[in-house]
């Protein structure tokens, strides 16, 4: 709690400092420039509340701690190249953080990280191992999210009530999508999984009223109860493996829905990059 509500520090300096500590700049009001070029570790709260902060470069920083930029209401942007961790409510109500350059050495963001915030894109490169509960949650501006690596577990609402993605991508294999994740995603009508994926919890997509169309490449996927319920009126899943191949258990009431139509590997192809069923290519 070094520089803790020094409301007239305007300038920070410090080139050999290696760990910020817990709330070591919190409430500094006026705090404009703060340059560490070599800290590793920032700790909780440690930045918060700096509502004159809007840039900062953080070239060596792995690991940001619990609520360190909470409520940075200026903060427009942030650099943070070696990053690894990215602790619970971090960015929690940076309200004008529009755009963020995510590492490939990002394996762990935590919950509530960029809840309600202004994001417009997402591009997660490298291999994510956990993305918390509410993390990107009511991004009301998000309109695309890809993930380049895989990912291992989505917690409960994660990405939920982001009202303008209309682009999600997966490059990877999946693991856990959990429950409400994707939940009043209203503008997304299309996901694509070209790799594996595990399971997709109950409601995991539920209220996307725009999603039509879901591209799945194995057959071992596990979905919980009422996955796509409250979906477009119609939707249509791609399967690229052939109607032969063993059906999950889990499936039976999923595939016994009149609301979805199923389209087997040959019975469909890529049109424009959008899945298209073979008869309405051809007609």
């Amino acid at each position: 709690m070094a520089f803790y509500e020094c409301a007239n520090l305007v300038t920070a300096v410090f080139n050999s400092l290696i760990t910020i500590g817990d709330r070591a700049f919190q409430y500094c009001s006026n705090l404009e420039q703060l340059t560490i070029p070599h800290v590793v570790t920032i700790g909780d709260f440690a930045i918060a509340h700096c509502q004159s902060l809007q840039t900062i470069s953080l070239p060596s920083v792995e690991e940001i701690g619990v609520s360190s930029f909470n409520h940075c209401d200026n903060l427009t942007s942030i650099e943070f190249p070696c990053l690894t961790k990215i602790g619970d409510d971090a960015f929690y109500r940076c309200e004008k953080l529009r755009e963020i350059e995510f590492p490939v050495t990002l394996t762990e963001i935590g919950e509530n990280v960029f809840y309600h915030g202004a994001l417009i894109a997402v591009v997660l490169p490298g291999n994510i191992m956990r993305i918390g509960r509410y993390a990107f949650a009511s991004q009301e501006n998000l309109i695309s999210v890809a993930f380049l690596g895989s990912v291992v577990f989505m917690d409960e609402y994660a990405f939920s009530s982001c009202w303008s993605l209309a682009t999600l991508i997966f490059t990877g294999d999946v693991g856990t999508i959990g429950q409400y994740a994707f939940y009043s995603c209203s503008a997304l009508s299309v996901v694509i999984f070209p790799n594996h994926i595990a399971r997709i919890e109950t409601l995991g997509f539920a209220l996307c009223s725009s999603l039509v169309s879901i591209v799945i490449s194995n057959n071992d996927l596990q979905i919980g109860t009422s996955a796509f319920n409250y979906s477009a009126d119609y939707l249509n899943v791609f399967l690229e493996y052939a109607s032969t191949d063993v059906i999950p258990n889990n499936w039976t009431s999923w595939k016994a829905n009149p609301e979805f139509s199923f389209y087997y590997l040959g019975e469909w192809e890529y049109v424009d990059h959008i899945p298209t069923p073979n008869a309405i290519e051809q007609s």
